[in-house]
């Protein structure tokens, strides 16, 4: 494989990790724009573990997953009370306040960035992607998905079901942060550099629209719409300079002929 597919592959890789933070937060009513603060925690944790204080690259990338999780549940519990629009504020408003913190901090470079990562290798970010995937299949087969599920359609009818809405919330927003953070890491270890600028509200927005593409209800829609967002622009460089403009035309029109998404549909349980 060389290097042009080899770093689109892994761009695939971290996209569908991206995708899967948010299908995961979607998937209990909730809507996060700020799953870009979430990585960048991620990937400065684990950054900084492996370069200043000499960690190994997948441990550090699971402990800059645990502080994105941590982040996910001081941020999922707020914003139970919030809904709609005022969440989608919340959860920008979350990114915008990481990137400023690592903005100043003299230990994740400031705005000159950190660099000095290991690169880290294909087979652990693949490693990294099976994992989370096969571990968000087994969740919707447990109590857990039925709850989730249960909560989406209706909140208050769930609750009076037994259903524990609260804790379902905040656990979807953290476990969706955590995905957020294992992406965060492998980005910051591939690249081997990271600054503020990479955790833009535009990031957030752009890890939220393969979910939409691909298909909000389904884990195979997230990751076959992280498949099109990744593919897409590298088919349209014939295009040139109308690359973006085909592909904006090509992605409305997908959304206006299958708006529930290329992969839609409840899944069903047993």
């Amino acid at each position: 494989m060389n290097v042009y597919y080899t770093g689109l592959f892994v761009t695939f890789l971290i996209n569908v990790l991206c995708a899967l933070s948010v299908y995961v937060i979607l998937k209990s009513g909730q809507i996060s724009v700020g799953n870009a603060g979430f990585m960048a925690v991620g990937g400065y944790v684990a950054g900084i573990l492996s370069t200043v204080y000499g960690l190994g690259i997948p441990a550090s990338v699971a402990a800059g997953s645990a502080a994105a999780a941590l982040c996910g549940a001081v941020v999922g519990i707020p914003a139970l009370r919030l809904k709609g629009t005022y969440l989608v504020i919340g959860t920008i408003s979350f990114t915008a306040m990481i990137r400023s913190i690592a903005q100043v901090l003299d230990i994740t470079g400031g705005a000159m960035g950190l660099k000095g990562m290991k690169r880290i290798g294909i087979l652990w970010i693949v490693i990294f992607a099976v994992l989370v995937i096969a571990l968000l299949f087994l969740f919707e087969k447990t109590r857990y998905g039925l709850d989730v599920e249960a909560v989406a359609a209706d909140s208050e009818a769930a609750a009076a079901a037994g259903v524990r809405v609260i804790l379902i919330k905040v656990l979807s927003f953290t476990l969706g942060a955590a995905i957020a953070g294992i992406a965060g890491g492998c980005y910051a270890h591939w690249t081997q550099y990271i600054e503020p600028s990479d955790f833009s509200t535009s990031v957030s927005t752009m890890m939220v629209l393969p979910v939409i593409l691909g298909g909000r209800n389904r884990i195979a829609g997230a990751v076959l719409g992280a498949a099109v967002f990744t593919i897409l622009p590298e088919l349209l460089r014939f295009a040139s300079v109308w690359r973006m403009v085909i592909y904006g035309v090509l992605v409305i029109a997908i959304v206006i002929v299958k708006p529930d998404g290329l992969i839609s549909g409840r899944k069903r349980h047993a």
